[in-house]
């Protein structure tokens, strides 16, 4: 008898997938930047080293290089320089993510206020097309 693949429900799956290191950092750089990062906001190197990698990101519009530990592979040296980026810049990152956050607060419930504004509208409008319905009817 043959085995159906079964997809794995929501129960069954691991849960949300930690972040890479990597993807944080191009996050944190558009906060930083106030703007969606470009490839030329950041130069990635790697570099190998008696059998081990290192590696490195340039932040251009900051002018700083942080380079990470030696590792075993290239794409954890990028996560480890990114490491490096994200322990460094830890402060102000906190502070930006904290403001986005208001920021992103702020505007939701001004959209939630408008959205309520809205429907009272359209309910009130309904009321008087139907109140004028009702009198039309009456002679």
């Amino acid at each position: 008898m043959e085995e159906v693949a079964k997809k794995r429900s929501r129960e069954e799956s691991s849960g949300p997938q930690p972040q890479a290191a990597k993807s944080r950092l191009v996050h944190a750089l558009s906060l930083i930047l106030g703007r969606p990062g470009t490839k030329a906001d950041t130069e990635w190197q790697v570099e190998e080293a008696e059998g081990m990698y290192i590696g490195s990101v340039t932040l251009t519009e900051m002018s700083r290089t942080f380079t990470g530990e030696p590792v075993a592979l290239k794409k954890e040296a990028e996560n480890a320089a990114a490491d490096a980026a994200l322990e460094a810049l830890a402060d102000q990152i906190a502070t930006l993510e904290e403001e986005h956050k208001a920021k992103k607060a702020k505007k939701h419930a001004e959209n939630l206020e408008s959205l309520k504004l809205k429907r009272e509208e359209r309910a009130e409008e309904r009321k008087a097309a139907k109140a004028a319905a009702n009198e039309a009817k009456e002679p």
